[in-house]
């Protein structure tokens, strides 16, 4: 059993007010009292979950009842995809400008070693609920993308038609192939402006822009949908 599945069991018992402790959690689980030890320390250290240890009834507790577990749904596949991804922003920093890398470091974490078929399922609050704290970090990231900076943002993007930068001034360096090194100062009018635009394209780099606008473009499809 995962080390997701038995943190979901003592966050229940600490929520019943069960007290669980190290030894117990050791003996339904069949694994070491110092393995279990290590789940408290990780729901306390990595998770930020208020435990406290209750001398009087030997187990834990939770100082603030409004604390909840991260909410997400993980499986084999997106680990895998969460992995790749970790590696490839490791491997260039310099494409990873908002600290991509490091967040899908954290979820990597956070979906645990799970069997390859499991998943942690959400009812639909809990997707829509995590749909907009995605949507709340890409807005940062965007904000971010448009305050002063020393230095301007840049996009390789390939256009299938001929003539797509001079015909929309776009401050751009041609690479050949119908492919443009595009400067630009906010990813909300860049992105924007790809949208708008009658010809196909293709986001060459950064890989994360290319990502932002797909999960945009999903989340409008997936409303227009129900």
């Amino acid at each position: 059993m995962s080390n997701w599945h038995r943190l979901l069991w003592i966050d229940k018992q600490i929520r019943e007010r069960r007290y669980p402790n190290g030894p117990g959690i050791a003996e339904k689980f069949n694994i070491s009292v110092r393995q279990a030890s290590r789940d408290i320390e990780y729901l306390r250290d990595s998770l930020e979950a208020p435990v406290v240890y209750c001398p009087r009834r030997k187990g834990y507790r939770y100082e603030e009842a409004s604390f909840q577990l991260p909410a997400t749904t993980i499986t084999a596949e997106q680990r895998l995809a969460l992995r790749q991804l970790s590696t490839y922003f490791g491997m260039k920093p310099e494409e990873d400008q908002f600290g991509l890398g490091e967040l899908f470091r954290r979820l990597e974490r956070l979906a645990g070693d799970g069997a390859p078929s499991a998943a942690l399922s959400l009812p639909d609050a809990g997707r829509r609920e995590t749909e907009r704290h995605m949507e709340s970090a890409i807005q940062a990231a965007a904000t971010a993308a448009v305050m002063p900076s020393s230095e301007p943002y840049y996009a390789d993007i390939q256009f299938e038609a001929a003539g797509i930068a001079e015909a929309f001034r776009l401050d751009a360096v041609d690479l050949g192939n119908r492919t443009f090194r595009v400067r630009y100062d906010s990813v909300e009018r860049l992105i924007g402006f790809l949208l708008s635009i009658p010809y196909p394209f293709r986001v060459l780099s950064p890989s994360w822009l290319g990502t932002m606008m797909k999960f945009r473009l999903e989340k409008k499809l997936r409303a227009m949908n129900r």
